[in-house]
């Protein structure tokens, strides 16, 4: 990709392929990046319908109460803390922390971190890491595990390709080769202890917010409330969040840093998605434990790892200088 300001911020053409298209990894050409393992792909789509048809479902009966019966200020803010906590076991626990190691903590932390991130059910934490490994490494290719421009071909070639990248990606028929992408998480002892014990921590993502809401209120409509918001419907809401990060943020907003692929800024989406919306900036500055780099962006994941940086719960926070900052500017 070209450096001058007109390439940078030109998000309307399929980007270049960086590197050629093989199913191999650049660092060993005899690992394969995806299997064919039918079984694999199979429980793959299978757990794909469930965890996002289910929460859809879910969406549809909060519609539901919410028109009918109206849900308690009790209710809203137990699907707001939910919503951040299990968004924040995405962004900041499997993407920033465990993907990118952009901070540490100890193994209590990383204990904690890894269930948060599994109450979103967005598959164990090894899975989710070298997929997202394996975007990083062939962004906006036809490798790309969720590239919008996969197919950019016919009448119809903007819609599905956002479709891909949104959700269609994960009823394909590939499967991650996650010991090429994610050797470091199967073999931590933290992490498989977590992913053993997988769906029952998203059904405590469920069952927890049901628990409070029908304590609180006292009656089983709060359990049930509790459960549909708070539960089914936070998941769905954090997944789409997630979603539309790996759609809209690499085809629409802003590229103030020049890099190899199409991501984007988009401001409107970075309290939703608590500063993933940056994209462009994460793509420019990827291992940095911020994605906000002008002191109008906000980044709340940043900002929960900086508290958490202050009370000594992580440490060794990365960040950018301006000096790599300003290189990497049109």
């Amino acid at each position: 990709m070209s450096g001058t300001r007109n390439d940078a911020m030109n998000v309307n053409m399929p980007p270049p392929l960086r590197r050629p298209v093989t199913e191999e990894t650049p660092a060993t050409a005899s690992v394969r990046v995806t299997l064919s393992n039918p079984v694999l792909i199979r429980r793959q789509r299978l757990l794909s319908l469930l965890f996002n048809g289910l929460p859809l479902l879910g969406v549809c009966a909060a519609l539901y109460i919410g028109l009918t019966r109206g849900f308690s200020w009790v209710d809203v803010s137990v699907f707001v803390l939910m919503y951040v906590l299990s968004f924040f076991g995405i962004e900041g626990a499997y993407h920033r922390f465990f993907a990118h190691r952009a901070f540490k903590t100890g193994t209590a932390g990383k204990l904690i971190l890894a269930i948060m991130g599994a109450t979103a059910a967005q598959g164990p934490v090894a899975f989710w890491v070298a997929n997202h490994r394996r975007h990083h490494q062939y962004t906006d290719t036809e490798l790309d595990t969720h590239s919008p421009w996969f197919d950019h071909r016919g009448a119809l070639k903007g819609l599905r390709g956002l479709w891909h990248a949104h959700v269609g990606w994960s009823f394909g028929d590939q499967y991650v080769n996650v010991a090429a992408f994610a050797s470091d998480m199967v073999r931590d002892k933290t992490v498989a202890f977590v992913t053993h014990y997988y769906l029952y921590w998203v059904l405590l993502g469920l069952a927890l917010p049901a628990a409070i809401c029908g304590a609180l209120a006292g009656t089983w409509q709060g359990v049930l409330n509790g459960f549909v918001l708070a539960g089914l419907a936070r998941i769905w809401c954090v997944q789409n969040g997630v979603y539309i990060v790996n759609s809209v943020c690499h085809r629409f907003g802003s590229r103030p840093f020049v890099t190899q692929e199409k991501s984007t800024n988009n401001a409107w989406l970075a309290l939703p998605t608590l500063g993933a919306s940056w994209h462009n900036n994460h793509h420019a500055f990827p291992a940095s434990a911020t994605t906000r780099v002008e002191w109008w962006q906000l980044d709340i994941t940043g900002l929960i790892i900086r508290l958490l940086g202050k009370v000594g719960l992580v440490w060794d926070i990365r960040t950018t200088s301006q000096k790599l900052r300003d290189s990497k500017r049109p």
